[in-house]
């Protein structure tokens, strides 16, 4: 995800990008508020005005504590997993953003787990933390949002950009609902 926007900024660098981050509802909100143009969800309403963009699809990890019994399997089923401090599959229906630093904290202090992609097995806590294959294997998807009616060029221009690199490097990746 990184490499989409540094790449685009490196190719236009007149172009400014502004990066936020927000709760998922806080997202949609600012998308249909027009304060977005676009953005990078995890999940994604189901609202007519929206294209969506696969960016890429990532398996499922548990992060737990090295120290936890659990740690030594080779996979993990949600049904082992003793309090679940966050859980990405469920991020579009949390009400708050969950401060993802305190949470690995609270991991790496053994007072919990997180369900997440397995871009996050790389992180500051790495030597308390353990991360481990969800069972039964599953992925969850990253997705470029926009609305179709937002007529800023620079969407178009980004899309355009997206279109043409080999950023995206699977076949139907442009989706709508």
């Amino acid at each position: 995800m990184v490499t989409i926007f540094s790449d685009f900024i490196n190719e236009f660098p007149n172009i400014k990008i502004e990066l936020t981050s927000y709760a998922n509802y806080q997202l949609y909100h600012a998308l249909e508020q027009r304060m977005i143009d676009i953005a990078l969800g995890l999940s994604f309403p189901k609202y007519p005005d929206y294209q969506k963009i696969l960016i890429k699809k990532y398996s499922l990890i548990v992060l737990i504590n090295k120290n936890n019994p659990l740690a030594n399997q080779k996979t993990v089923s949600q049904e082992e997993l003793p309090n679940i401090l966050f859980d990405v599959r469920k991020l579009y229906y949390q009400d708050n953003y969950p401060e993802f630093e305190g949470n690995l904290l609270k991991i790496a202090c053994n007072q919990g787990c997180a369900i997440l992609h397995a871009f996050t097995k790389d992180n500051c806590y790495n030597d308390y933390l353990k991360a481990i294959p969800l069972t039964p294997l599953s992925e969850k998807s990253v997705y470029l949002i926009y609305d179709q009616d937002n007529y800023n060029p620079l969407i178009s221009n980004f899309i355009n950009y997206l279109k043409t690199t080999s950023i995206l490097n699977h076949k139907n990746y442009f989706l709508s609902y």
